[in-house]
């Protein structure tokens, strides 16, 4: 007589259904699974894992919590609960179940340090973010990732020297990793080792999986011979860069090029003005001439700034439009103040762990407190509620117009920062721009700003000068309050000449 076989149990039949693809089969197994016995460890675990997978992170940390609890010394358990958690928002739960990985030891513990180093980078504790990368370099000394976010970290902390060997450390065991790449580039960047530099920094297409130069039909510019030649520029990244960037392109008219140079809409006709020596068009826009050589904007530097010599003592390269240099003259004509200073304060793409890389309206309360100062509003995106909350608060007012469209008028914007007598900006595409016109900029830099080179004026555009936060501090208080006693300094000084001017 054949014994019959053992009937499958919805366990089994969760496993099944899960090795064979079939996700909402396998979730509906494992429930019926925890509904006939709430303390199957496994079937809660396993569940966890489909639900984050099908981006329902609540339920599975919810699966998670049950299997940690059900088996406390289950570090997998632990750890997965706590990626469930962060991938939530719920940082300090996360925390927690990445500290019960790591004190469980084992092969996780590399992977919970190397999460809680990711929590803490998060939160903007940097420092203790380093540490916690530090202990999973330890615990993983061939793990790439590892040190790829422990020299990351210490970039942000301004410890050049050791960012640099961990990110070596990453490409060792990673040749071929553009991102790492890319980052030690960054890094002799901000050092100011320019040609290495550039020579990292041109890792960026394949880190961010793009083509580059050889998506376009034409030869990509090397540093040949340019000498009655054609040659297509174009701008690969956002308004500021190819503002910095293209203060190459004169070099490339020097060397005898027939340059066509295409940017940002939003540019076009400013740079028409400003370069007359070139053909300027809208991104995509230069039809099917016949170029000899193409090169991407954040291609130049790297052939034509390869040291801090090769810069060009220029103040300013744009000219704005006299049309609209005449309506910001009418416009501004009721602030009588002594100083008119623009304000923009963080970037429009702030959100997540980018905050902390920008101060808010309220943090720049000392500056905004100095007498006899007009203040004009630079930034760009919605902040109507800010700036109303500003005012109410301090008891201020900063000046804006109805109908003028600070994101998409360009023209506009570059004619407003000329009147002004200074700019006071994060380091965005207002930062470039005001500087490019040759207003005096004072930039509030996380110390994150590799194009400076580790310098307080900015090499391209020397307009601009950088009030840098301390490294490893979220704190702008000692920037701003620096800032409020230059500007008292500078309100005094334009006071005085005016004194002068009427006696």
């Amino acid at each position: 007589m054949i014994a019959a076989a053992p009937a499958l149990t919805d366990f089994d039949r969760g496993l099944a259904a899960q090795k064979s693809g079939d996700a909402q089969g396998a979730i509906a197994a494992y429930r019926r699974t925890i509904a006939s016995d709430p303390r199957h460890a496994a079937a809660h675990f396993n569940l966890g894992h489909l639900l984050r997978a099908a981006k329902d992170l609540a339920g599975a940390a919810r699966a998670f919590e049950a299997a940690a609890h059900l088996r406390p010394s289950a570090a997998d358990a632990w750890l997965h609960l706590g990626v469930s958690r962060e991938g939530l928002g719920e940082l300090e739960l996360a925390m927690v179940a990445y500290r019960q990985a790591v004190e469980l030891g084992g092969t996780w513990r590399a992977t919970g340090l190397f999460n809680i180093g990711n929590v803490l980078r998060k939160q903007g504790q940097l420092v203790a973010a380093a540490e916690a990368f530090a202990e999973a370099a330890e615990a993983a000394p061939q793990a790439a990732d590892v040190w790829l976010n422990l020299g990351n970290v210490q970039r942000e902390l301004g410890r050049l020297t050791e960012a640099r060997a961990s990110l070596e450390r990453a490409i060792q065991f990673k040749s071929d990793w553009a991102e790492a790449q890319w980052n030690l580039g960054l890094v002799n960047l901000a050092d100011g080792c320019l040609a290495d530099g550039w020579s990292g920094y041109a890792h960026r297409w394949a880190r961010a999986g793009l083509p580059g130069p050889s998506a376009l039909p034409w030869t990509h510019w090397q540093g040949e011979s340019l000498e009655g030649k054609r040659i297509l520029v174009w701008g690969e990244q956002g308004v500021g860069d190819e503002i910095l960037f293209a203060t190459c392109v004169p070099d490339l008219i020097d060397a005898g090029a027939l340059v066509t140079l295409a940017v940002d809409r939003r540019l076009v006709s400013l740079y028409a003005r400003s370069f007359p020596a070139v053909e300027v068009v809208a991104h995509g826009e230069w039809g099917a001439k016949a170029f000899e050589f193409q090169a991407p904007l954040g291609d130049l530097p790297g052939r034509l700034r390869t040291s801090r010599t090769a810069f060009r003592p220029r103040w300013s390269h744009l000219v704005p439009a006299p049309a609209e240099i005449a309506n910001w003259t009418e416009r501004l004509r009721a602030l009588n103040g002594p100083l008119r200073v623009g304000l923009c304060w963080r970037s429009g793409l702030n959100g997540g762990e980018r905050r902390r890389y920008y101060p808010t309206l309220l943090d720049l309360a000392p500056v905004l407190r100095v007498p006899g100062v007009e203040f004009v509003n630079l930034q760009y995106d919605d902040c109507r509620t800010e700036l109303e909350e500003a005012e109410a608060r301090l008891g201020i007012r900063i000046h804006r117009w109805a109908g003028v469209d600070l994101k998409q008028d360009l023209e506009s914007v570059a004619a407003l920062a000329w009147h002004l007598d200074l700019v006071i900006t994060a380091p965005t595409a207002v930062s470039s721009l005001a500087g490019a016109i040759g207003t005096e900029t004072w930039q509030l830099d996380a110390g994150t700003d590799w194009t400076l080179f580790g310098e307080e004026r900015s090499p391209w555009l020397p307009a601009i000068r950088a009030f840098t936060r301390e490294y490893g501090t979220n704190d702008w208080g000692p920037v701003c309050r620096r800032i409020e006693q230059e500007l008292i300094i500078r309100r005094s000084r334009e006071v005085a000449a005016s004194d002068t001017g009427r006696a």
